[in-house]
C-alpha cells in the first residue's frame, strides 16, 4: 500500500476517533486501521492509542484547511 494512501486512512481514523471521544467525553482513545488482504484471506491490524487532545489538534487542523477551502 502506498504511504499517501495509509496516511489518509490515518487521518480519517484519527478523525473519527476524535468524534467518538468527544462524544463519549473520553480522555484517550484507542484506534486501529485494519487491512484485509484478499488473495491470502488474513488481515493486519495496526493500533495506536491517541490522547483526546492530540486528536482535537488533528481535528481543528484538518478542519480549518477544509475551511480555507
Amino acid at each position: 500500500m502506498p504511504d499517501n494512501h495509509r496516511h489518509l486512512y490515518w487521518a480519517q481514523a484519527r478523525v473519527y476517533g476524535y468524534l467518538i471521544c468527544e462524544l463519549r467525553g473520553l480522555e484517550q482513545s484507542d484506534i486501529a486501521l485494519v487491512y484485509f488482504d484478499v488473495v491470502r484471506q488474513s488481515e493486519t491490524v495496526i493500533v495506536e492509542t491517541e490522547t483526546a487532545a492530540a486528536l482535537k489538534t488533528h481535528f481543528e487542523q484538518h478542519a480549518s484547511v477544509l475551511s480555507r477551502g
